[in-house]
């Protein structure tokens, strides 16, 4: 069985409420490209502004600025550790939970 509300038809008539085409969604090479590149631009944008927030016009780092983001960063790192550790074991006891079903009492 199907659901009707996601049928083509469907979605022909929600693109054609948005004004586009509903076959226009294919991406082109160009465009990823396009998106490469925009992409690269704001990384190097943001790579610069930090690289001047630390050092600036000077030889030496500003620590000020330093040490609140290291500490930040190795919380935000501690807090990826244990997502992953509770990711694996959510993960298990969902497997665990599809091949032995829920038992009635």
């Amino acid at each position: 069985m199907s659901n009707p509300m996601l049928n083509e038809a469907r979605w022909g008539e929600l693109s054609q409420i948005e004004g586009r085409s509903a076959r226009s969604t294919t991406m082109t090479v160009n465009g990823a490209v396009e998106k490469t590149i925009i992409l690269l631009v704001l990384l190097c944008a943001a790579l610069g502004c930090m690289w001047w927030a630390f050092w600036g016009l000077k030889a030496q780092p500003n620590m000020q600025m330093v040490m609140p983001l290291t500490i930040g960063g190795g919380i935000a790192g501690s807090a990826v550790g244990i997502a992953k550790i509770l990711f694996f074991i959510f993960l298990v006891l969902f497997v665990v939970s599809l091949i032995f079903g829920r038992r009635k009492l």
